[in-house]
This record gives structure tokens, sequence and C-alpha cells, in this order.
């Protein structure tokens, strides 16, 4: 039951670490991207998903007042064409910052 914790660079999903919760993965993620935030303060915000549209509006908001974003966040699907690789349960986030 080891959960991949993805990360899309240059365009290019890539694995860049496994945890053994989901909990655990999504802190990793949170992680992941205030690192590449640096100081930046966020402009915009989407929660991205995978058929769990319920959880992913509850985790935008611990992951919009752990990146320090004032706005709601979107709640997006992730779309069927994407999905397939990745199966039901995808949480993930997209960001852009100043």
């Amino acid at each position: 039951s080891v959960k991949p914790v993805v990360s899309v660079i240059d365009g290019v999903p890539k694995a860049v670490g496994t945890e053994r919760t989901q909990r655990a993965a999504l802190q990793r993620v949170l992680a992941l991207t205030r690192q590449q935030m640096r100081e930046g303060k966020p402009k915009r915000m989407a929660i991205i998903n995978g058929n769990i549209a319920e959880k992913a509006g509850q985790w935008a908001l611990e992951a919009a007042k752990e990146l320090g974003f004032d706005g709601e966040p979107y709640v997006v699907d992730f779309g069927p064409a994407l999905a397939v690789h990745f199966g039901p349960g995808l949480l993930g986030v997209a960001l852009q910052w100043e």
C-alpha cells in the first residue's frame, strides 16, 4: 500500500518518492511545493483529483493554509485521459506564485 509521489518536471511526470500513507504522501507534496516556491507568494492554486472531489475539497483548505494561499483554491478533476495512468484517488496541487 505504498503511495507514490509524482512531480511534473519539464512537462514530464517523474516519481520523486514514495510514502506509506496517503497523509504522508500529501505532506511530502506540500513540502516539495514549498521548496519550489522558495520565498514566493502564491497567486493561484488548484487541487487536482482523480474522482475524489469531496476529499480534494477538504484537502484544498489544508493545503491552502500550509502554502500561505489566501484565496479559495480551484478543485478540478484530473480527467480520464491522464487519470488512466495514475488511477482513482489521485490528489495533487498546481500552484502559480510570484
